[in-house]
């Protein structure tokens, strides 16, 4: 996760998220008393899932991650792949695009 520290009077430049999920986490430190803050957003649709991640000691094989892409994961040596091996791009019923399972990850054969 991406993180960053917005101060002060000037804009920010644009924050562009290619997941299915954007958090704002909003803090203020009352320095300024009353004047609060803007948020202004547009979600646009989308026709590509974005990459879905890398596995901690796997691979991922697949480099493209538009709608009818697969990408498939397996483990190194000495780890076992738990979830789904192979995650395709779906169209959604909202007109965007989503992987149809949640990234694996790779567990360690003694367990860890």
């Amino acid at each position: 996760m991406d993180m960053m520290r917005l101060t002060g009077f000037r804009l920010p430049p644009p924050i562009v998220s290619t997941g299915a999920r954007l958090t704002l986490w909003l803090l203020s430190d009352y320095a300024v008393s009353g004047q609060g803050f803007r948020a202004i957003y547009e979600a646009l649709p989308s026709y590509t899932c974005g990459n879905p991640g890398q596995l901690q000691n796997g691979l991922q094989q697949g480099s493209t991650f538009n709608i009818g892409d697969k990408i498939r994961y397996s483990c190194s040596q000495g780890f076992v792949l738990e979830g789904h091996a192979v995650l395709s791009c779906l169209a959604t019923s909202s007109g965007t695009a989503a992987w149809d399972f949640p990234l694996p990850y790779c567990r360690g054969e003694d367990g860890e």
